[in-house]
Formats: C-alpha cells, sequence, structure tokens
C-alpha cells in the first residue's frame, strides 16, 4: 500500500539542507535581503541570520503562538512516522 498524506507535515529542514535544496551557497545570499515564503519551521532563518545574512520568514502559519507550532510539529512528526 502507498505512503500518503492528507495534509503537509509541520516539520523543517536545517539551513544546510534547505541551502542544498536550492543548489544555494552562502556567499549567494551574502550583501542581498533574501524572504523564505512560506517559510515553515525550517532552520534556514534563525541559522542564516547566526551567518549574517538579511533573511526574513514570512507564514500563515505563524499567526499560531510558538509554543502551539512546537507542539503541532512534534505531533505530526511522531504521527508522520507512525504511519510510514
Amino acid at each position: 500500500m502507498p505512503f500518503s498524506l492528507d495534509h503537509v507535515v509541520f516539520f523543517g529542514r536545517t539551513c544546510d539542507e534547505s541551502m542544498g535544496m536550492y543548489a544555494l551557497e552562502a556567499s549567494d545570499l551574502e550583501q542581498r535581503r533574501s524572504l523564505d515564503c512560506p517559510g515553515g519551521p525550517d532552520g534556514l532563518v534563525s541559522e542564516g541570520l547566526a551567518r549574517g545574512l538579511d533573511i526574513t520568514a514570512v507564514d500563515p502559519q505563524y499567526e499560531d503562538a510558538p509554543e502551539a507550532l512546537e507542539q503541532r510539529g512534534r505531533t505530526e512528526i511522531h504521527q508522520t512516522v507512525e504511519a510510514w
């Protein structure tokens, strides 16, 4: 039976995973303002800021409290792993 989900699971990638997915190097983003949209829960912005990049994320899900988003992510990751 094929594995499928009925919604997008709320989990993210590290900054390096995101950069690799888009075939980017940090030097590609230096001296630029970048927008991650939809940002989701990935580490691109937090890790990018720590590396000195000017990067911002927006996502409609950010209207929820960080604690609620964390709980949702943990729950959905657990459910997805169990279903897989």
